[in-house]
């Protein structure tokens, strides 16, 4: 399953996310941007923060190959939910897409502070960009 909750985010909100490379939820839960986002996250799928659950800022250019979000090896066998919401804008390229059944859609015209969510078992990929495209990523 998947959703996406619309201007989740502000600019001003941004400056408040981590920004370091992988934070443990477990360890912001106090900080008010990552409240609000799992608030709405909430009234869409229900969950629970596992002590594994993380977020990050990402720079990729490269991309990410077709995935699920328990991980290439399963080695996140514990997520259960996996998000983005998109930071910048200055950037090319970078489509977020979805495989299901050998079809694929392809989600090029993202908004800014859009979060996209879904569950773990959602095949997904992100094509390689071009400029500053930063996404700030969570898994729960």
């Amino acid at each position: 399953m998947r959703a996406v909750i619309k201007n989740i985010i502000t600019e001003e909100d941004v400056i408040c996310l981590p920004q370091d490379c992988s934070i443990r939820l477990s360890t912001v839960l106090d900080n008010p941007i990552i409240d609000k986002i799992l608030k709405e996250i909430e009234k869409v799928f229900p969950f629970e923060i596992h002590n594994e659950s993380f977020c990050r800022i990402e720079k990729r250019e490269e991309g990410h190959v077709w995935h699920q979000d328990t991980g290439s090896f399963n080695h996140m066998s514990w997520c259960k939910l996996g998000g983005s919401i998109l930071l910048t804008t200055d950037f090319s390229g970078g489509d977020l897409k979805y495989r299901k059944n050998n079809e694929v859609e392809s989600i090029g015209d993202r908004s800014r502070f859009d979060l996209y969510i879904h569950t773990s078992d959602e095949e997904h990929m992100v094509e390689p960009s071009i400029g500053n495209r930063k996404v700030f990523l969570i898994f729960i």
